[in-house]
């Protein structure tokens, strides 16, 4: 049997359209920051979010070396994303009060051209929105695509933080599960969001 991680369920939208760009636009409108990860920040995806966020998009430059030798070293992560915590706070966009944050960045079928393993992928996700909490940014609301690689690992570890999140999945729940491969349902597309009893 599955439950919620922390017991926290998302809520999850449906999209009432199919295509995966439409979604981004519409997260990227909900948000006051779009925070995104990427090794890679020219590919389609990442070319749309920073298109669809503007001023409101703040990239955060994953390195693949890094991933693979420090995932487990939340020291490392700590000191990165107390320095990027600065940097937030100087977007325009940015509210002392509480911020609706946007997670996006690249999907697992990108992470794994560069040999990064999804584990540790979530666990750096993780450790830097733990950083961002501690050191006194006030997320409101956690939303991303529900896409797998960086809109999921943002998704588990709000839910790992206990802050509340939102998916907005397209029509279908239609996710790239794999290269060349595509999955869609309600069930397997919220069954990632939660873990073994």
């Amino acid at each position: 049997m599955k439950k919620w991680i922390n017991d926290i369920e998302p809520l999850f939208i449906e999209d009432d359209k199919r295509n995966y760009g439409h979604r981004t636009w519409a997260n990227a409108a909900w948000s006051d920051i779009t925070l995104a990860f990427a090794i890679d920040f020219n590919s389609p995806g990442e070319v749309t979010t920073k298109k669809a966020a503007g001023d409101k998009h703040i990239g955060f430059q994953l390195n693949a070396d890094e991933i693979r030798n420090n995932y487990a070293n939340p020291d490392f992560w700590e000191m990165k994303a107390l320095r990027f915590a600065d940097y937030m706070r100087n977007n325009t966009h940015f509210k002392e009060d509480g911020i609706k944050l946007n997670i996006a960045g690249n999907s697992m079928i990108t992470l794994e051209r560069y040999a990064i393993k999804e584990e540790d992928a979530a666990e750096v996700i993780y450790y830097i929105l733990k950083t961002l909490k501690s050191a006194g940014i006030n997320i409101l609301e956690i939303r991303s695509g529900g896409q797998t690689g960086i809109d999921e690992f943002g998704i588990k570890a709000s839910q790992r933080l206990h802050i509340p999140c939102s998916v907005l999945a397209p029509k279908g729940f239609r996710m790239h599960y794999r290269e060349g491969e595509e999955i869609e349902g309600r069930d397997a597309f919220t069954d990632r969001f939660k873990i073994s009893k």
